[in-house]
Order: structure tokens, then C-alpha cells, then sequence
């Protein structure tokens, strides 16, 4: 099975590493495509395309594929023709039929019969602009069967119905992988494990990941 994952920023792939790191050891082939680089819309005191800026994005991109070491997963290169990723907290000013048009072109090429991305309840505006690019991109002619959601840091609103039981292996893989970016997810990891606890207990294990149904095809 080959399932590609949608998300806003390089680091957000890390809230469902635990499951992204099971799919990986199952032998699913895993991609990962964010779109936002993440970093220009930060106080760096330059413009947002200087130097200083593509030095954070850089730097950011190597942590993102330090992580895909970790978890199993393979970065999507081919984001923008090359060129950088779309701004950091301006996809709700970006049109959504460039970020859509971007995520069929990546689909046609991995061909994923299952895809993850952020769950519209997000408090992240980036975060739910993604999730609204990826539903008219995910029709069923494009092969994709089943799409699922899941939560970041601060939601609204969110009910999974769908879970994966993770091992404590790979909720190892998953910490490993948010200390990848450093600094940047520090704070995050106690709410991982939490949810996680709470999730499994849902469901008879001792640690799974939610996510919320988008659609099911079977």
C-alpha cells in the first residue's frame, strides 16, 4: 500500500509519526509533502526571501529529512517546480486552486491509495487551508480510497473513529523524530503521549493515534 501524507509545515508529519513509523514497518511505502516552508512568517529581522530566510528554510528541510530517517518516510522533493516552499501562515491568501493543483500533481505521481493531512478543526490556519486543498484533489478517479485527519497541537473541535495501535518502539520513533527539529516541538511531546495513552485506552491497547474519517471506500 502506498500512502501519502499532506501537511502544512515540515515538523507536522511528526504528530502521527507513531503511525507513520507502524506503516513503515508494515512495508507501506510512506510520503510525506508539506507545503509551507515553515519559517518566513518568524521574526528574522530580513525580508521574508533573504538570505537568513532560506537559511531557516534550509536548515528546516534538513530536519524534515532527518525525521523521514527516523520514521520511514520519503520527502517530496517536487514542491513549486523546485523553487521554495509557499510562505509560512499565508495559504489562507494563497489561492487554493495552486496548493490543490500541487497536491494532484504529487498524487498522480505516487499513485497513494490512502492519504492523511490535518483535520479541519485546526486551530492553524495553514492547517485547515491544506485540508481544504486536499479534498477536491482526493476524488476517487484519482485512485485514492480512503482519507483520514488527524489533530495538531490546539484544536476546535476533534473525533477520531479511526485508530492505530502504536508500540512503545515506535512512539520512541516518533520522540525521536520531533527532537529532529530541535527546539521547535519541545512543548508538544507531553501532549503526544497523552493523547496517545487516551487513544489507546479508547481502544484496548497502550498507545494508538486517532484520526477522524474523511472517507472510506471498500
Amino acid at each position: 500500500m502506498i500512502v501519502l501524507v499532506v501537511v502544512a509545515h515540515p515538523d507536522d508529519e511528526v504528530l502521527m509519526g507513531g503511525a507513520i513509523a507502524r506503516f513503515a514497518a508494515e512495508g507501506q511505502q510512506v510520503f510525506v509533502l508539506a507545503l509551507a516552508d515553515g519559517e518566513t512568517s518568524r521574526p528574522m529581522g530580513c525580508d521574508p526571501h533573504g538570505v537568513k530566510a532560506c537559511q531557516a528554510i534550509d536548515q528546516r528541510l534538513e530536519r524534515h529529512r532527518a525525521a523521514a530517517r527516523v520514521l520511514g518516510f520519503a520527502v517530496v522533493e517536487d514542491v513549486r517546480n523546485g523553487s521554495i516552499r509557499f510562505p509560512d501562515q499565508r495559504l489562507d491568501v494563497t489561492p487554493l486552486l495552486d496548493i490543490t493543483r500541487i497536491i494532484e500533481r504529487v498524487i498522480a505521481e505516487v499513485q497513494p491509495s490512502v492519504v492523511y493531512t490535518h483535520s479541519p478543526g485546526d486551530l492553524n490556519s495553514d492547517h485547515r487551508r491544506v485540508y481544504e486543498a486536499v479534498l477536491p484533489a482526493v476524488r476517487p478517479k484519482n485512485g485514492v480510497r480512503e482519507v483520514y485527519a488527524f489533530a495538531g497541537p490546539r484544536m476546535i473541535r476533534f473525533e477520531p473513529t479511526s485508530f492505530w495501535g502504536v508500540t512503545e518502539a515506535q512512539m520512541d520513533q516518533q520522540h525521536q523524530a520531533l527532537l529532529c527539529y530541535g527546539d521547535e516541538l519541545a512543548g508538544e511531546w507531553e501532549m503526544i503521549k497523552a493523547r496517545a495513552v487516551e487513544y489507546g485506552y479508547r481502544v484496548g491497547v497502550a498507545h494508538a493515534e486517532g484520526f477522524e474519517v474523511i472517507r472510506e471506500m471498500r
